[in-house]
């Protein structure tokens, strides 16, 4: 390893632990059992967001709008976190940017190709608010060249208010 670019799996397959011979048949197998588990998988904590937000009386939108990033991205900062501690800077780095390109691009146009949605300048409010938080980031980052804490304080406050404004709109 040179510079934590050059990253290793530390552990066999999972398919492998049960006497199965490490290969590209095995790797597709497990890829694709994986696949079939987050298909599945989500659409349980789908059903759960939804059932969640009829229980206690708030939008379904809020609810996953709150809760969905928080769940579906912070397992990625962890595994980040972990592998920067082993000085795999590389795989941490190409871990948040997949999933980054992956939640923010990928999911949304599945969701507009494939499900009934219309445009609702309210729930749109969340969006530009989003826009406003990027623009700051990436302001401080080419003024700079560092984030400070501020700056991410800044961007929790836009979360919260966002959110509070959306539970007075639904």
């Amino acid at each position: 390893m040179v510079d934590g670019h050059a990253t290793s799996a530390d552990d066999k397959l999972y398919l492998t632990r049960i006497l199965l011979p490490n290969n590209l048949i095995t790797i597709i197998v497990q890829c694709g059992i994986g696949l079939l588990a987050l298909i599945y998988f989500a659409h349980v904590f789908i059903d759960a967001i939804s059932n969640t937000a009829t229980e206690f009386k708030i939008s379904p939108f809020l609810l996953s709008l709150v809760l969905i990033p928080v769940a579906t991205e912070l397992p990625e900062k962890i595994n980040s976190i972990l592998w920067i501690r082993k000085g795999k800077d590389t795989l941490a780095f190409a871990n948040l940017t997949g999933a980054m390109v992956f939640q923010g691009l990928l999911l949304p146009v599945m969701g507009i190709m494939f499900t009934n949605w219309q445009f609702d300048l309210s729930k749109s409010l969340s969006l530009i608010t989003t826009f406003i938080a990027i623009l700051w980031v990436y302001w401080n980052i080419s003024r700079k060249s560092e984030l400070k804490v501020w700056h991410f304080i800044f961007n929790g406050i836009l979360y919260i208010l966002i959110t509070f404004f959306m539970l007075k709109v639904t």
